[in-house]
């Protein structure tokens, strides 16, 4: 409207999140430009259910949604009083108020603000009253069309800052109709009486219907009522908002009146629940003592607030139960008719928080007796919504009914004591007709890598005290082709021991990656020993492995050790990316650039005028029986892609002293004395060098076809002598260092320092923390070892400082301090992955760190055979652990069963061992 202080007010409609200029025309002509006006979604709140969803004239409503900050902060303190309609505006049902008495002495039953409640986990809610019309009691003339039965959408103005600004309604929140119109709340009529309740079989008996929710048909704006009585159409005279006058017609001579299902016919409307507080004590978890609800316990008999009501929309406990965190240990039991829309096999589902079963009593095909059976017996705990996290457990049998036939349900659950709990019920339909209720097929697909951290052990080694054997089993080979030997050619080393020269018959092979604990077992068992007297020693750089082998003379005389390189045949890659079909539809032409987001689905559905008695469960589009064509796609280690610098990059001074190899020779004068102003400098060792830089060349070329790995690796067995006399006293002093060349400073620490102070003294140094577990005591190769290993945070990468060791000022001349790196960081998971949709070769690129879930829904919309993007995608994980994208496809555009999403590539995936899956969630 224009007034005389020149100003416009419109209202908006709805858009994506954004920044947009507001251009105002007169007459066609553009008068001004301004910018700008943003949409932003802390002032969007969203509508997430109408409860009841259903229900005559004068049906209190609840609208329930997620509380932006925006309502927390305007709406928080005008919940007490008058003032309401500062925070709520307008609550429209079709095209009449529903009657929120904001502004009036009811006004603090308008809004509840803050609220929690297990079907809604996870969401600060509002909660707006309100009640839909009821004009039977009105005095003079009506407004037409008020108050008639219908299906109609609900809007939800809140005021205040919000200024007038609607909510966003939630796919979850409509109801569905049997033709897949939407809505979000069904009003219906009620029948309280009919007159006279006896009438000619012949017909002509004028029948009155009293009641509410009738249609005005002198209005003549194109409402219409049918009634049927008996099979037999009752011809309508009149009707009027609370009367309707109709004629009948003859009893038809094959009419054969509803057969009775245990005493009661499907009549009228809704779902009979009782809840019973206190209850779950005398039930114990037994699903057979379910029975004893409605029978030896009633409402009467359980704890306070327990209570019976008539739910008239959906199958579901009542939100005043799943609200309220107080109740505990509570159980109920509901039953209603489901009548079958089409011929077909129905298969019913449920979700239950912690157990419950469902019973189903009707009239099997080809019979005339009714049959009761347990169709489902649900022993564990299931989330809200969730009809497939405990598997078949939550599902009936296929159960074969005829149009318009009846089924009785009867459900019976309890919860546990530590609060909330729930009972939901759905059915799959024979129907390729999706509805917003119905439940969405979801697919998710998985990309998985080694989540591996760096990790390194730390051992102060000293003499074993004993006369030992002491052998060095060395594995080398050219740097050229050391990173084959662990990526393409896991190389393998048979271990051959002898006693006296003669072979054991006791061989076994060793990866050249096995861990010491492996090797120690493995001999061990072989040589008939216990794993303590063997002491194995790994040490391992780019170009060799060195495995130390130490026992007791003694204990193993004349034991020595073969070792051999034993040949791989060809490589085993494990799992592999599913082939493209042999057939499949062909592309389409080149896929536009991506659109701009289209707006917040969905756009508002056409209601269906009138859905008499529509049962109370909603059918699904999803699947319960996967195709035998559609076997996930379980691909691979596929191949593990490593980037052209890998190979692991020691440091130019690791590994520090390695006894071995290297033995140091100490001044007489050992141990030095370090001046106050020490460190940084060590004596006892050089200043490390900057790492290395990593190789920017590709890795050496595969060998030929016909090479053999022997070629390039060669393995040697050679006695060592240790000085096993160099023991540590009960009474020694003995401490190592450790610093960094960062940190200018070092930490000392005694030979048996605890795990706590290594971890300690590591924060000190580096500032962060770290995992450490130590052992001490056990035999390493040919000593003694107390040893701390350390697993650095996975975060970090191998972007961790070096730890430079050495010797402290009381260590005894012969003892090591010695450090090894045992795994590298996982590389991280990075890169596009190529998506397809079952047959269809059209593949779209995902971006597994930088999509945010909106652009993927947007991507997958345009793969041939999906009418238009997902419904819902969640993207959850980190470049370390992996990435899961579940996709919750739209039940109303795409309905029935779909194909699989199919991984096309992982070319452009960077990671270590990457693998992905595609499977029904």
């Amino acid at each position: 409207m224009l007034n005389l202080l020149l100003q416009v007010v419109c209202e908006t409609s709805p858009g994506d999140i954004g920044t947009y200029q507001v251009s105002v025309l007169v007459d066609g002509t553009s008068l001004d430009t301004y910018c700008c006006i943003g949409y932003n979604d802390g002032y969007s709140p969203s509508l997430m259910a109408v409860r009841p969803s259903a229900g005559p004239p004068g049906t209190q409503v609840n609208l329930i949604g997620d509380a932006t900050w925006r309502i927390l902060r305007d709406c928080g303190n005008e919940a007490a009083g008058p003032n309401d309609e500062s925070c709520v505006g307008e609550v429209v049902f079709g095209d009449y108020l529903c009657d929120t008495g904001a502004g009036t002495d009811d006004a603090s039953t308008v809004i509840d603000i803050n609220r929690r409640m297990d079907r809604f986990p996870g969401y600060w809610l509002y909660d707006v009253s309100c009640t839909v019309p009821d004009p039977s009691d009105s005095q003079g003339d009506m407004l037409p069309g008020l108050a008639t039965a219908g299906n109609v959408n609900v809007s939800l103005h809140f005021e205040a800052s919000l200024r007038g600004g609607m909510t966003a309604v939630e796919l979850d929140a409509y109801q569905g109709t049997r033709k897949g119109d939407s809505y979000l709340f069904q009003l219906y009529a009620v029948v309280d009486s009919v007159s006279p309740p006896l009438g000619s079989m012949a017909g002509g008996t004028e029948l009155t219907l009293q009641g509410r929710g009738f249609p005005v048909l002198s209005l003549d704006i194109g409402d219409t009522v049918d009634v049927e009585v008996a099979g037999s159409r009752c011809s309508v005279l009149s009707s009027n908002f609370t009367h309707l006058t109709c004629e009948t017609g003859p009893l038809p001579d094959d009419y054969v009146p509803p057969p009775a299902i245990e005493g009661v016919w499907p009549g009228m409307r809704g779902l009979e629940m009782e809840v019973y507080m206190e209850a779950e004590d005398s039930v114990d978890r037994s699903l057979s003592n379910l029975g004893l609800l409605n029978d030896t316990i009633t409402v009467e008999n359980s704890g306070d607030k327990s209570f019976r009501t008539i739910e008239t929309a959906i199958w579901e406990t009542p939100l005043n139960v799943t609200a309220d965190d107080d109740i505990v240990r509570w159980c109920s039991k509901s039953k209603a008719f489901f009548i079958a829309p089409v011929t077909g096999d129905f298969r019913f589902y449920m979700s239950v928080h912690d157990y419950g079963t469902l019973h189903g009593s009707w009239i099997k095909s080809g019979t005339a007796t009714v049959a009761n059976e347990l169709l489902i017996a649900q022993h564990g705990r299931s989330s809200i919504d969730d009809y497939w996290q405990r598997g078949e457990e939550q599902w009936s049998p296929l159960v074969y009914l005829e149009a318009n036939q009846s089924i009785l349900l009867d459900a019976a659950q309890c919860a546990n004591p530590w609060g909330g709990g729930h009972l939901q019920l759905a059915v799959l339909i024979p129907s390729d007709v999706g509805t917003a209720k119905s439940l969405p097929e979801i697919q998710k697909l998985t990309v998985r890598g080694d989540s591996q951290a760096r990790s390194q052990v730390i051992s102060y080694l000293s003499g074993t005290g004993t006369e030992d054997t002491v052998l060095n089993v060395t594995a080398t080979t050219s740097l050229e082709y050391a990173w084959m030997l662990v990526q393409e050619y896991p190389a393998t080393l048979t271990f051959k021991p002898s006693i006296n020269g003669t072979n054991l018959g006791q061989d076994f092979n060793v990866s050249i990656i096995e861990s010491e604990q492996s090797v120690r077992q493995q001999l061990a068992q072989a040589l008939g020993a216990d794993t303590s007297e063997i002491g194995v020693l790994r040490y391992a750089d780019v170009t060799t492995v060195i495995y130390q082998i130490g026992l007791e003379a003694a204990k193993f005389p004349g034991f020595s050790l073969d070792v051999e390189v034993t040949t791989r045949e060809d490589p085993n890659t494990g799992f592999q990316l599913a082939p493209p079909p042999d057939v499949c539809v062909a592309p389409s032409p080149p896929l536009p650039e991506l659109p701009e987001l289209s707006p917040a689905y969905p756009p508002p559905f056409p209601p269906e005028s009138f859905l008499p008695f529509y049962p109370p469960m909603y059918p699904s589009a999803y699947p319960p029986v996967y195709p035998s064509t559609y076997p996930p796609v379980y691909p691979s280690t596929y191949p593990p892609v490593y980037p052209s610098t890998y190979v692991p990059v020691y440091p130019s001074t690791y590994p520090p002293v390695y006894p071995w190899t290297y033995d140091p020779v100490y001044p007489s004068t050992y141990p030095p004395i370090y001046p106050s102003t020490y460190p940084p400098v060590y004596p006892f060792m050089d200043p490390p060098a900057p790492p290395a830089a990593p190789p920017t060349e590709d890795p050496p070329a595969p060998l030929p076809p016909t090479a053999d790995p022997r070629d390039v690796l060669q393995a040697t067995v050679a006695a060592v002598a240790v000085d096993a006399d160099v023991v540590l006293g009960v009474d020694t002093l003995a401490t190592w260092r450790m610093g960094t060349a960062a940190a200018g400073t070092f930490e000392e620490l005694a030979y048996n320092a605890t795990r706590n102070e290594v971890q300690g003294a590591i924060r000190s140094l580096v500032g962060y923390g770290n995992c450490i577990s130590s052992t001490e005591g056990e035999r390493v190769g040919g000593y003694i070892a107390h040893r701390w290993t350390i697993e650095w945070p996975w975060d970090q990468g191998n972007s961790v400082p070096q730890l430079l060791l050495g010797p402290g000022p009381q260590t005894p001349l012969g003892h090591r301090i010695t450090s090894e790196l045992l795994t590298n960081a996982s590389t991280p998971i990075t890169g596009l992955l190529e998506v397809g949709l079952g047959e269809n070769c059209d593949t779209v690129e995902l971006d597994l760190v930088e999509d945010k879930p909106t652009i993927i829904a947007e991507k997958l919309g345009r793969l041939r055979g999906l009418s238009g993007r997902p419904l819902k995608v969640w993207k959850s994980g980190n470049d370390r652990t992996g990435y899961d994208v579940t996709v919750h496809f739209d039940p109303v555009t795409t309905a029935g069963n779909l194909p699989m999403m199919r991984v096309t590539s992982l070319e452009s995936v960077t990671g270590q061992t990457c693998t992905t899956d595609v499977h029904w969630q």
